[in-house]
């Protein structure tokens, strides 16, 4: 709480400012007619005591000065004053003021678009449990240029068999289906799965099941998992 009714003290003088600007003159002037009359009482002159009143007090602007500072958030009225200064450049020179701002508003979109897909893409994890764990195997052909190449059923079976440092493994191959027949025909991604594959991601269904293994024998191709957007 004390640290709370510090800050609001210190904030004053940006909802104040007139008002504590004319009583810190009226404070000052205060002060200087004392000290004023203090060196008349010593013998000055009238025109003496003011001269070594002001001289004994400082500039006034100098105290202001120092008074906002104590008082105040001197770097807050700085940005203040600077955005103002800059303001009235770029409103009399509104052709380049214009040309600034555009150029802003197209770097700012270009490094919103930018840290999105980045975000999405590479910083953002994946929403699955333990999901740091999870790699993709793919099949690579240098000498044909294919980096990213599939997996043949044959060489999953395999590495499933052989390869014991997977806890879990699973295959997929990812298709555009058609959904509407001939009334109003929306294009939809469909991803035909092994049965492991909803336990690899540790991903349950919120109504009905997943897949078991027994919808992978033949004959069963008409399991579907759908997602709310279907």
């Amino acid at each position: 709480m004390p640290r709370l009714r510090q800050i609001l003290f210190r904030l004053q003088p940006f909802f104040r400012r007139r008002r504590i600007e004319a009583e810190l003159s009226e404070e000052m002037h205060a002060h200087l007619c004392m000290a004023t009359e203090a060196n008349v009482a010593a013998g000055m002159s009238a025109e003496e005591a003011r001269h070594a009143a002001r001289r004994e007090f400082g500039g006034v602007d100098q105290v202001k000065e120092a008074w906002r500072d104590e008082r105040g958030l001197r770097w807050i009225e700085d940005i203040l004053r600077d955005l103002r200064f800059a303001l009235r450049s770029l409103l009399r020179a509104r052709g380049f003021a214009c040309t600034v701002l555009l150029t802003i508003a197209v770097c700012l979109g270009a490094n919103v678009a930018i840290f999105a897909l980045v975000n999405q893409v590479l910083l953002r994890p994946l929403p699955f449990p333990e999901a740091d764990r999870l790699v993709t195997v793919y099949d690579s052909y240098p000498k044909g240029g294919i980096v990213h190449g599939g997996v043949s059923p044959l060489h999953y079976l395999d590495r499933k068999a052989s390869i014991t440092a997977f806890e879990e493994t699973a295959a997929w191959v990812h298709w555009t289906a058609t959904l509407g027949g001939s009334g109003s025909p929306e294009s939809v991604d469909e991803i035909d799965v092994t049965p492991s594959f909803f336990h690899l991601l540790g991903a349950r269904a919120a109504l009905g099941r997943t897949l078991t293994d027994d919808d992978a024998s033949e004959g069963k191709t008409h399991v579907v998992v759908l997602s709310d957007a279907v």
